[in-house]
């Protein structure tokens, strides 16, 4: 019974050793490349905001009529 509990164990911590398949990062480079995430969405989102405050002065300053179309 002892050795069926250290396979179970074996198999479960697999995952966390250096024998598992697959991309292997360190927690410092899984931390840097979600703060680059991060700030990729901001930034996007500041410059949709931006884009948006352009486009709608650009369209209140046209619908304004001039002085001589009165």
């Amino acid at each position: 019974m002892q050795g069926r509990q250290s396979t179970a164990q074996g198999n479960s911590l697999s995952f966390f050793t250096e024998e598992a398949d697959g991309l292997k990062l360190s927690p410092y480079t899984v931390m840097v490349l979600c703060l680059m995430y991060i700030g990729a969405v901001v930034i996007l989102h500041i410059m949709s905001k931006v884009k948006a405050n352009a486009a709608s002065k650009v369209d209140i300053n046209m619908d304004i009529p001039d002085a001589g179309d009165l």
